[in-house]
């Protein structure tokens, strides 16, 4: 989990935003930290979609095995996230990707289906391997090049759209936390800095 805040000299007025990357599945004391940042904000931007296509629902529930298997490490979906807990206390959350399916292509569609695919039936070995060795031997193979196609070759598209949606919410509001997976961190802060300073506006 990666947390980083500025305040933003935006459009004549100073805003609070923060950058949170997170690991999807919490462990407990990640939900701790979402927590107490939940307290300090008002307003939420959160990777994805509110109401996900049949082909992303689909995807969900084939993860679900691969998920579970990754409870013996700590890592749960019965730890409460970010978001479940912003919206737990009635704060302001907005999804930051509404028509994400589009920047797949049909290609990465594929991949990714494959892939997820191939975790639900390998989520058993998964779970033996994480419970022997409490992490994943990193594989060399064409699973996890199929892997990073499906999931990182639209990753500065899907960085940018989070960008813009992100200050489209901040010129109404005066603070800001940004929810974003690891893999995005770097990138959409850099996206983040090039509208911001691009528009005269300052990070301090």
């Amino acid at each position: 989990m990666k947390y980083r805040r500025y305040v933003v000299n935006f459009e004549g007025l100073e805003k609070r935003l923060g950058i949170l990357g997170e690991i999807h599945l919490y462990t407990s004391e990640e939900s701790k930290i979402a927590e107490s940042l939940v307290d300090k904000y008002d307003h939420f931007g959160i990777e994805g979609s509110e109401k996900p296509s049949l082909y992303f629902s689909v995807l969900r529930m084939l993860i679900l095995p691969e998920i579970y298997a990754h409870s013996v490490v700590g890592r749960s979906p019965n730890n409460a996230d970010l978001e479940s807990l912003a919206k737990s206390k009635n704060k302001s959350v907005t999804m930051l990707e509404p028509e994400i399916e589009k920047t797949f292509s049909l290609l990465q569609k594929i991949a990714l289906f494959t892939y997820v695919a191939i975790s639900f039936v390998s989520a058993p070995f998964t779970y033996l391997e994480l419970k022997k060795n409490r992490k994943l031997q990193k594989k060399n193979n064409w699973i996890s090049r199929l892997s990073n196609f499906s999931i990182y070759s639209n990753i500065e598209t899907r960085n940018k759209i989070m960008a813009q949606n992100s200050i489209a919410i901040l010129r109404k509001v005066d603070n800001l936390l940004i929810v974003c997976g690891e893999d995005h961190f770097e990138g959409l802060e850099r996206q983040l800095r090039n509208i911001i300073d691009n528009s005269n506006r300052a990070w301090v």
